[in-house]
């Protein structure tokens, strides 16, 4: 939705997506982005208006602190919530944690995630079965430098997915010094056990996380510019508005 946006237009995107929802055959639904609206704005009774009517909650909301925000324009005068995630009473009660990465240095938005738990998406999940990890993990790294805080939440996500897959070898887990004269298939069972939380790690990886190729050893490690230009700059930019944004976001004021 526009930030210029007419009254009429407003009420008219609505419409909109009411009619969206009408016409979908989905049980039940998530609207996540940016709905331009803030508490007290002129369009927050249309934006209160589409949640009664598609019977959505604001579970961003309910879960978060009132003085979160979700946008901040470049001078860090004007912040304000206008991101949101609305869910069916359903999702909702499925929500784990609703997080805003305000570290993340992005335009104006900052990032705002939601994690669900329980979900039955049987069909869609990767798992360890239909990844070829050798395929991956060839002549690939995994980009950790292009890897952001949403990337990171979803390999954890996948990771956790994949060691409950794992049957834990419960009666072998004794203290070292039991181990002095153990038979070779106690052994042979903890070996699978280690390898299984190893395969576990490269297919986590391989589902969620960025990588790349390597044609040297080197490669990996070398980005152009980056240390000389750019690096203590972003460092610099991300310590200040961390320590802004939680000092009280002063106006006026060294922070």
């Amino acid at each position: 939705m526009d930030s210029h946006d007419s009254y009429e237009q407003y009420s008219d995107v609505c419409a909109q997506i009411a009619a969206l929802y009408e016409e979908s055959t989905a049980v039940n639904v998530v609207l996540c982005g940016d709905f331009n609206c803030h508490t007290g704005s002129r369009l927050h009774d249309l934006y209160l208006q589409l949640c009664t009517d598609l019977n959505v909650i604001e579970s961003d909301v309910n879960r978060l602190p009132v003085t979160s925000f979700t946008y901040c324009n470049d001078n860090g005068t004007v912040t304000s919530w206008i991101d949101h995630f609305l869910c069916s009473r359903a999702i909702d009660v499925l929500t784990v944690d609703v997080n805003i990465l305000y570290h993340y240095m992005t335009s104006d938005h900052k990032p705002l995630l939601m994690s669900l738990g329980n979900i039955d998406i049987s069909g869609n999940v990767l798992s360890s079965h239909n990844v070829n990890v050798d395929a991956c993990f060839g002549n690939t790294v995994i980009d950790w430098k292009n890897c952001d805080e949403y990337d990171l939440f979803c390999y954890r996500c996948a990771l956790d997915d994949e060691l409950r897959k794992i049957n834990i070898p419960v009666n072998l887990l004794r203290l070292e010094s039991e181990y002095d004269n153990v038979s070779d298939g106690v052994k042979q069972s903890v070996d699978t056990y280690y390898n299984a939380i190893m395969a576990s790690i490269r297919t986590a990886s391989a589902t969620v996380l960025p990588s790349k190729k390597v044609t040297s050893h080197y490669e990996q490690y070398i980005t152009p510019g980056w240390n000389d230009l750019v690096s203590d700059k972003h460092a610099a930019a991300r310590a200040a508005f961390i320590e802004w944004n939680f000092s009280g976001k002063h106006r006026n004021c060294p922070e």
